[in-house]
């Protein structure tokens, strides 16, 4: 075992140049632990504000919600900065994952948990804003999910991103929605969460993300203006009713999305019901028990598809411009 200066350490769940995350004990009690932590010589300022921030939501969410992995501590041990948190045996969703898709009933059982969770965070006013398989913790024992690594996330409340600024993308450009790219003039709201969770989806169902770019320009492009292919024909043992679930979720505009975790979770179930069943969900239209349970004034203008279409232009090529200055 490796040994942390308090913890014995007994697994390397990941480790990158500036943060790691460990599975280990705690030397004081024998309490089964997993460790973040991030080492000051290598982490920016941000990435401390961000582990301390993610210290605060976590703390003040665990006691209420089953799917936050409580923290114990966040404590300074030499070089590191070490966030300390119950260990029930999850990995990331990601290590799951592969190039073959997941199978359409284990999908959808991780994917009904995962819109109670966010069901749950959005009930407390929080906004997740990085939802992608590295940051859901899954036990492939028992199935327990839960969701880490809230450095971004915020009380959606009173997030406004109406404008982008200074080169900087918060969260990860292959998940993001393309209000959170700040090039669409759009306040950021909950249902963010939604999009980069159709995405995560999308994976599990059929092995491969569903926009593709080498670089942020290219990402931005894509989730403002790139329709993605459809899952079920990606995956042709996919029913084309899951499909448009999937699709729902990942609408360009947040109005066209789902409005509630809950309304989700029912499809979810649903399909997941039929499925096991062997019935059929050719015929099935999803957000038909949708109702949003929030005041939302809709952002989207009707009646100016070609000045819009002006407008994204502009505001792509600003983005470049301003990219590429940040870059030099």
């Amino acid at each position: 075992m490796q040994q942390l200066s308090g913890y014995l350490v007994s697994e390397t769940i990941y480790d990158r140049e500036s943060v790691f995350l460990y599975r280990g004990q705690r030397q004081r009690d024998g309490r089964a632990v997993t460790l973040k932590g991030m080492r000051t010589h290598s982490a920016t300022p941000d990435d401390l504000t961000s582990l301390k921030h993610e210290y605060e939501i976590v703390s003040s969410l665990a006691l209420d919600s089953p799917w936050i992995n409580p923290p114990h501590d966040l404590e300074r041990i030499d070089d590191i900065v070490l966030l300390v948190m119950d260990d029930f045996g999850g990995v990331p969703l990601r290590h799951l994952l592969s190039s073959r898709p997941m199978p359409p009933l284990e999908a959808l059982r991780l994917g009904s948990q995962l819109a109670a969770a966010l069901g749950d965070l959005h009930r407390h006013n929080v906004v997740h804003k990085d939802i992608q398989p590295d940051n859901i913790l899954v036990n492939p024992a028992t199935g327990e999910l839960k969701l880490t690594n809230f450095g971004i996330a915020s009380r959606f409340s009173s997030d406004q991103q109406n404008t982008y600024s200074g080169g900087h993308l918060e969260g990860t450009l292959a998940y993001m929605s393309p209000e959170q790219t700040g090039r669409m003039n759009r306040a950021l709201d909950y249902r963010t969460d939604f999009y980069s969770l159709g995405i995560t989806l999308y994976e599990m169902l059929t092995g491969q993300l569903p926009l593709q770019a080498d670089d942020p320009i290219a990402w931005v492009h894509c989730h403002i203006a790139v329709a993605p292919q459809a899952p079920h024909a990606v995956n042709a043992q996919l029913p084309r009713g899951l499909s448009s679930v999937v699709l729902k979720l990942m609408a360009k505009t947040a109005e066209e999305r789902y409005q509630s975790a809950a309304g989700l979770q029912v499809d979810l179930d649903e399909c997941l019901e039929r499925l096991h069943n062997n019935g059929n969900l050719d015929d099935f239209s999803p957000g038909q028990r949708d109702v949003s349970d929030r005041f939302q004034i809709s952002q989207k203008l009707y009646g100016r598809e070609h000045e819009l279409r002006i407008v994204h232009k502009i505001s792509h090529a600003t983005f470049y411009i301003s990219f590429l200055g940040t870059a030099t």
